[in-house]
């Protein structure tokens, strides 16, 4: 990480700043303290509507699913053993009338 830089810039009548064109087009977060200050940080952020797979519950769920598969490898699927039991299986025939 390189050393920080300071640089002072003046807000104007319309309440913009300029801090290089280094930044443009990147999103940037703006945290306001109660004392006035503000600190910028650019980033990527995550949209409302993916923000559930960023919860601690998500985390929680995900790092339960990794050590359950450590146990459980994946196995090779036969289409011809599936269409052979599939068609082995009594067939649910439902009466006349839906009952």
């Amino acid at each position: 990480m390189g050393e920080a830089q300071k640089k002072i810039v003046s807000v104007g009548k319309n309440g913009q700043i300029s801090i290089g064109k280094e930044y443009a087009g990147r999103t940037l977060e703006i945290v306001f303290f109660d004392d006035g200050r503000a600190m910028l940080s650019p980033g990527r952020f995550v949209p409302d509507h993916q923000a559930i797979f960023f919860t601690p519950d998500a985390d929680d769920k995900l790092a339960r699913f990794a050590e359950w598969e450590k146990d459980h490898p994946p196995e090779g699927t036969s289409t011809e053993k599936l269409r052979a039991k599939k068609l082995a299986a009594p067939s649910k025939k439902t009466k006349a009338g839906g009952k």
